[in-house]
């Protein structure tokens, strides 16, 4: 008889693709379902005064205004609305010394869509990111590269040509998507009035359930803040995932067609059983062992319908999340055309702005995508390897 087995080098692939995906999986599975609109920031400008002085300024007021236009816009669909801008490889000095962080310019509710564990102190509250205070909050790790095993609580520290008051740290990891090490949390309002240069200015918002505001948010945002890039966490996460969401399906429904026979084989046997019972026995002694047979075959019938119709509705759920990319009709030419070329468009945009989560969410998609291939070709591999053994032959008289 043949015995199909897999070689060393096909378990190892598979072995590999699946480490990759269970990674990815784990990453994403951490995503909120957060939308993001980013922008470049604009530029800092040198304004010159009558008495021959000279001062930055900055367009961020108007932008920063604009959140409470669009939430009123978008109240109904949005519990949360926050805006904040990144600037990466800016100095941060305190106690004689001086690190690179990422300096988080934040405003009302950030924290409440990109969380931190407060790990001494507390987080601006609202007063202080409305005025625009000097107070910051630091990643502990930056912290500790500044003042060391000492506490950085009520002491100073220099960003740019400011000071600014250290009133609590955070317990952040490092994660892919983000340039800096560690970070330091200073008002968003106090950059504007500092005049430093930022380089991406991000929307975040927290939907409602349900309430598909990918197109009414994108459109809000392009209004207020002009052309950017939009982002949806969730719908990137589906996006990287869905090579391996199509193989799980498949071996999802290949498994559950190699239940079929044994579920055939099981009703045989019900009926054999029921009319052995039916020729030797009364009604009232096969009737009951009659009924819970059939109940038990209806039973394992039903979890295997329920089982195909929970893969069929993973397999489908992208069509109703990707709803873009599902023509008119299927069988006309225009329209697959239409879907086609509005793809493409947006493939093709000249200025792109990536935020620390969307570069996360597409590291965490090619290792995803990488793994499903991987596992793919272990299978093609080991499919057709197959070991022969013959059944020893009886021993001659």
């Amino acid at each position: 008889m043949r015995k199909r087995r897999f070689s060393r080098t096909a378990r190892l692939l598979i072995a590999l693709g699946v480490v990759l995906q269970i990674a990815a999986l784990a990453a994403f599975s951490a995503n909120d379902a957060l939308l993001e609109y980013a922008i470049c920031a604009p530029d800092v400008q040198t304004v010159s005064t009558a008495d021959g002085s000279s001062h930055a300024e900055t367009e961020l007021e108007p932008l920063i205004e604009a959140r409470d236009d669009v939430f009123e816009q978008l109240g109904d669909g949005l519990s949360v609305l926050a805006c904040g801008g990144v600037k990466s490889g800016a100095s941060v000095s305190g106690n004689g010394t001086t690190a690179d962080a990422a300096l988080q310019a934040v405003d009302l509710c950030w924290l409440e869509t990109c969380p931190r564990r407060i790990a001494e102190g507390r987080w601006m509250d609202g007063s202080e990111l409305k005025s625009g205070a000097r107070v910051a909050v630091l990643d502990a790790d930056l912290a500790f590269k500044l003042f060391g095993s000492e506490s950085a609580l009520e002491r100073t520290v220099r960003i740019g040509e400011a000071d600014y008051r250290v009133i609590g740290t955070v317990r952040h990891r490092r994660s892919v998507g983000e340039r800096d090490a560690c970070s330091a949390y200073v008002p968003l309002s106090a950059v504007a009035a500092q005049g430093i240069q930022l380089d991406i200015l991000t929307m975040y918002a927290l939907p409602l359930a349900q309430t598909g505001m990918d197109q009414s948010f994108t459109a809000a945002m392009r209004d207020a803040w002009g052309s950017g890039s939009f982002y949806n966490l969730r719908r990137e996460a589906m996006g990287g995932m869905l090579l391996s969401r199509l193989l799980l399906c498949a071996l999802g429904m290949a498994l559950l067609w190699r239940l079929v026979n044994p579920l055939r084989g099981l009703a045989k046997r019900f009926r054999g059983e029921i009319a052995e019972m039916q020729r030797h026995g009364y009604l009232r002694s096969y009737l009951l062992p009659s009924v819970a047979r059939i109940f038990m075959l209806m039973l394992c019938a039903a979890a295997w319908l329920a089982a195909v119709y929970g893969v069929l509705c993973v397999a489908i759920e992208p069509v109703y999340t990707f709803t873009e990319c599902v023509p008119e009709s299927l069988v006309e030419l225009s329209a697959l055309r239409t879907v086609f070329w509005s793809r493409a468009e947006d493939a093709a945009q000249l200025v792109k702005v990536v935020t620390p989560e969307a570069a996360r969410s597409a590291f965490w998609g090619s290792a995803a995508r990488l793994g499903a291939v991987l596992t793919l070709l272990g299978l093609a591999l080991g499919r057709g390897r197959s070991d022969k053994s013959c059944a020893p032959q009886a021993a001659e008289n």
